[in-house]
């Protein structure tokens, strides 16, 4: 008997630490002189990987490192880069992704974020 996949909740965090990101990619690989359609080709494999790791975490949602205290898992992406979290609730069979975050450069990230904002 087929076990069905967990259900994949996505967070208004994730979704716009997703969104912010793939913004960032595309800017800097502009800014860094690339043409468009190169920057372009860099936020997709992103996008690929991090669907990747979605459509993995439906299908095996234990893997990863477990912060103890917390129950939150996480894993490193994108040539370990960015860091992804979510939680598990094997009850309701569902993961919760929380956020994905820049680990090179963070602060950049969300000044770019406070930027676009005024």
């Amino acid at each position: 008997m087929k076990v069905p996949p967990y259900i994949e909740i996505l967070t208004d965090l994730f979704n716009e630490d997703f969104a912010l990101i793939v913004d960032y990619i595309i800017e800097s690989n502009i800014d860094a002189n690339y043409d468009v359609e190169f920057a372009i080709e860099k936020s997709e494999e992103f996008e690929i990987e991090v669907i990747g790791l979605i459509k993995d975490l439906t299908l095996f949602p234990d893997q990863g490192i477990v912060h103890e205290k917390s129950g939150v898992r996480g894993k490193p992406i994108y040539s370990g880069r960015y860091s992804v979290r979510w939680v598990v609730n094997h009850n309701d069979r569902e993961v919760t992704l929380i956020s994905i975050i820049d680990n090179e450069r963070p602060k950049e990230l969300r000044y770019r974020n406070v930027r676009s904002d005024t």
